[in-house]
């Protein structure tokens, strides 16, 4: 299947073409920042429930050729399942975490700070569905150590153990990808 980003009913030179044009005419701004842009792209167009902030993005001018060939990591959170010791692959359930610093959102998603938010942070799982991730050999997992309040470095089986306790509900962790794989597992603190 190929699926061409933006999906459009013009030709893609069509497409860009009329952005510029709104662009000049002063229509849509944010198209002039290039920081925005990259946003709107990763949240809307990438999909899966990718969300960035402006300050998570850094615009690279000195940027070369050999700097496109070095291979990108991801950090996600959500929910992990079906992590087992026989299988390098889990099912992966990407939420977003919220915080006030995230304000000018909570209108349109109906969230109302003072009810919803009694610990400083809001989960966010429009779509509940997994994706199929993998780990190898090399992968860390950690999970949080009450007594230290920080993260402790476990083995796999020990990562699975620790979330076989967890019953009604699942903390969520941050999954960091790289070249198609995860690196590392870590267990999200949850205040």
């Amino acid at each position: 299947m190929n699926i061409t980003i933006p999906q459009t009913d013009v030709t893609i030179a069509e497409y860009y073409a009329r952005l510029q044009t709104l662009a000049d005419q002063g229509e849509e701004p944010a198209l002039l920042d290039p920081l925005q842009v990259a946003m709107n792209y990763i949240s809307n167009d990438i999909g899966m429930g990718q969300h960035v902030k402006l300050d998570q993005l850094v615009v690279d001018n000195e940027a070369t050729a050999d700097d496109f060939a070095i291979t990108p990591e991801s950090i996600l959170m959500g929910y992990v399942f079906n992590l087992s010791l026989e299988n390098h692959s889990f099912d992966f359930d990407n939420i977003e975490w919220l915080t006030m610093e995230d304000s000018a959102r909570f209108k349109g998603l109906n969230i109302n700070p003072d009810e919803d938010m009694p610990n400083g942070f809001y989960i966010l799982n429009k779509y509940t569905y997994t994706d199929p991730l993998e780990v190898t050999e090399d992968t860390r997992y950690s999970i949080v150590d009450a007594n230290a309040g920080a993260l402790k470095e476990v083995s796999k089986q020990e990562f699975i153990e620790y979330f076989k306790r967890y019953t009604d509900f699942v903390p969520p962790c941050v999954i960091t990808k790289k070249d198609g794989y995860v690196t590392s597992i870590a267990e999200k603190y949850m205040p």
